[in-house]
């Protein structure tokens, strides 16, 4: 029986194991999948689409349920139907099957406002425009070598940023421009489509999952429960000293983070339930005892 194993990068397919043989992805730019190449660049699958999905033509033995936008997890379960998540869409139809869960401030079954073309909808809920995808995903992967790069940045820098304009420095230019150029185009289009989002997020009423979730977030000895006081921490200066309070500073940025990520999603609307503000307001306090240490001790 054959068998395949996927890898995601930066929630994009990348690659296909097949039976123990590994095919790159080759994507158009709406990320529908065109090619399974070898190592070698020789193709083993080519496709071609319709406008709303319906494939035009086919060649290649290896079987995937990823085709139509499928390195953004469009998933075809059965012929013409495909799994996005939230809900189903038929490409034969053109049309989702099932309404969309932020309607009526979204269309409730019309597919990308009838512009196939120039959108996707890889969540399922609200319409994207593919070169706000392309943006963000180039943003995603500078992000990614940034934190790969700068992952111990205080073995041999004073401090994170001077540790990622070390690494910006070596870039090549056309890396650095990508994503410079990335960069505002991703945060513009977050704050075009971030109307959708925000009421998916800040309904204030979470789910039990998500509140174990909160909890192993705020809970946990790199956050709340962390020593986080610098009160104590005062010159004279040493690196131990100085690597201790940023060390505490990074536990309540994180503790303030989960805090307030929790206040908005799971207290927002809920005015039966305790408000943790007084918790907040606490942790920007400790937080901000660890930052006049630092600026004390000249780190």
């Amino acid at each position: 029986m054959a068998y395949a194993t996927y890898t995601f990068f930066e929630g994009e397919l990348v690659t296909v194991m097949h039976e123990g043989r590994r095919r790159d992805v080759a994507t158009d730019p709406q990320g529908s999948v065109v090619h399974l190449m070898t190592s070698f660049f020789v193709l083993s699958n080519s496709l071609t689409y319709w406008p709303y999905g319906e494939q035009r033509t086919k060649s290649g033995g290896i079987n995937i349920p990823f085709h139509y936008i499928g390195a953004h997890g469009y998933y075809e379960d059965t012929s013409n139907r495909l799994y996005v998540r939230a809900r189903y869409y038929r490409a034969d139809l053109g049309n989702w099957i099932t309404k969309d869960p932020l309607w009526p401030e979204e269309k409730a079954y019309q597919y990308v406002n009838g512009n196939p073309i120039n959108s996707i909808d890889p969540s399922g809920e609200w319409v994207v425009h593919v070169l706000c995808a392309a943006a963000c995903l180039t943003v995603g992967g500078c992000a990614w070598g940034l934190s790969i790069a700068c992952n111990k940045w205080e073995d041999a820098y004073e401090s994170f940023a001077e540790c990622a304009v070390q690494y910006l420095e070596t870039l090549p230019w056309y890396s650095l421009a990508g994503c410079g150029v990335a960069l505002p185009g991703c945060l513009a289009c977050l704050a075009k489509y971030a109307k959708p989002l925000c009421r998916k997020l800040m309904d204030g009423y979470c789910t039990e999952a998500e509140w174990n979730a909160f909890k192993l977030f705020i809970h946990n000895p790199y956050s709340c429960d962390a020593k986080r006081s610098c009160q104590k921490i005062r010159p004279p200066k040493t690196l131990e000293k100085c690597n201790e309070a940023q060390k505490r500073l990074n536990c309540n940025i994180a503790c303030l983070a989960a805090r307030m990520a929790r206040q908005i999603r799971c207290y927002k609307s809920d005015r039966n339930k305790k408000n943790h503000l007084d918790q907040i307001a606490d942790t920007m306090s400790v937080g901000a005892v660890c930052v006049t240490a630092r600026k004390t001790l000249n780190c």
